[in-house]
């Protein structure tokens, strides 16, 4: 739906969820801190479909999974299914509205999951879905439009990618392997990647790598209580803890301009062996050493259903297919106009300036089919 004025100083937490458990006490405490004087509240954005190039008939699915910004516009990155093969597909576009599509051969049989800048260009990272064994495979291209196959990394057998953090300077790519083990590679030109050590704390997770200033952080121990690793070169890392509860779990680290905002899940009374459901939860830090919980009524950080990512000046957008919100740093939230009506399901969002690019896929409600989207606002 349109037409909300979004106007500085109504900052409100949004009202309670329903059916939720009761939030855990913070642990440890975290002030919230002042709304930054250079955060920049969103413009009266109105979201439309985008146009994205026509489906042939004998799809059986199609998915847009991951989405990033260059100078020149942006590139999302999927696949599209026929009789149960994945081929890789990438979509670019100058403004976020009107798409085009590769659909190179050179991506046939090639699941594609994540897109980043890269030296040179941009990355592509997906894995071979067509053979008997995963294989971790990598694209490069100067330009979203055109893209080459690289030369398969060293270890990429029996591996599935997960992740990219890349900038002008290198690329990290992280994945696991099948016995659950972190696997992770570097780039400093973007077309040739080594497979690096990964001993110690980042040994068993490297989950959703960020490029930070002098290097990485990313979240470790997947199926632990989540730490915060963090690296100059990809290889060596240290860890400090966000959370010590041995009911929680991290998924998903999100760096915004004025804070880090993780992900995870808590299971009261759940024991470290057991693989537990657990409801949505939150932390934040103002630079990765001391960490909170954030409060859970009304966030849409811990909703479980929301994509979180940095928003520039912007501070912080979350979206699902029905809602979007915007936070200067994960503590207030505050709605934004409506997206759809949920019958989307959105897998990534960028933000560049003011304009919004969602992307993800609308299913079938009786065939399981599904059919890419792309949301744009501004």
């Amino acid at each position: 739906m349109r037409g909300r004025s979004l106007r500085v100083g109504t900052w409100l937490l949004l009202s309670a969820l329903s059916g939720c458990a009761p939030s855990p006490s913070p642990s440890p405490s975290v002030t919230p801190p002042p709304i930054p004087a250079e955060f920049v509240p969103w413009p009266d954005i109105v979201w439309q479909v985008a146009d994205l190039p026509l489906r042939p008939l004998e799809l059986s699915a199609e998915r847009v999974l991951a989405v990033t910004a260059t100078d020149i516009g942006f590139v999302a990155v999927g696949y599209r299914e026929i009789d149960g093969i994945r081929d890789g597909t990438i979509w670019w576009s100058a403004d976020g509205e009107t798409w085009q599509i590769s659909d190179d051969a050179l991506l046939d049989g090639v699941e594609l999951v994540d897109v980043s800048s890269a030296p040179g260009g941009l990355v592509a990272f997906g894995v071979d879905s067509a053979g008997d064994r995963p294989q971790a495979l990598l694209f490069h291209s100067t330009d979203g439009r055109a893209w080459e196959r690289l030369a398969a990394p060293g270890g990429g057998v029996d591996t599935y990618p997960s992740s990219l953090a890349g900038d002008a300077s290198a690329v990290l790519a992280s994945g696991i392997d099948v016995d659950g083990g972190a696997v992770v590679w570097r780039s400093v030109g973007g077309r040739s990647f080594e497979r690096l050590p990964v001993a110690g704390v980042a040994s068993k997770a490297v989950l959703t790598p960020r490029v930070v200033a002098g290097g990485y952080i990313a979240l470790g121990s997947a199926g632990e209580p989540p730490i915060l690793l963090r690296s100059t070169d990809g290889a060596s890392w240290t860890s400090a803890s966000i959370d010590g509860a041995s009911d929680v779990r991290g998924t998903r680290l999100v760096v915004g301009r004025w804070g880090l905002v993780a992900q995870g899940t808590w299971a009261p009374g759940c024991s470290s062996t057991a693989s537990c459901a657990g409801q949505s939860i939150a932390w934040w830090s103002g630079d990765g050493t001391a960490w909170g919980r954030l409060p859970a009524e009304g966030s849409p950080v811990s909703n479980g259903a929301s994509i979180v990512v940095p928003a520039e000046e912007h501070g912080l957008l979350a979206i699902d297919g029905a809602n979007a919100w915007s936070s200067p740093d994960g503590w207030r939230w505050r709605s934004l106009p409506e997206p759809g009506d949920g019958s989307i399901v959105i897998d990534h969002a960028v933000v560049r300036g003011d304009t919004i690019v969602a992307v993800g896929a609308e299913y079938g409600e009786e065939d399981g089919s599904s059919v890419g989207r792309i949301l744009v606002a501004r």
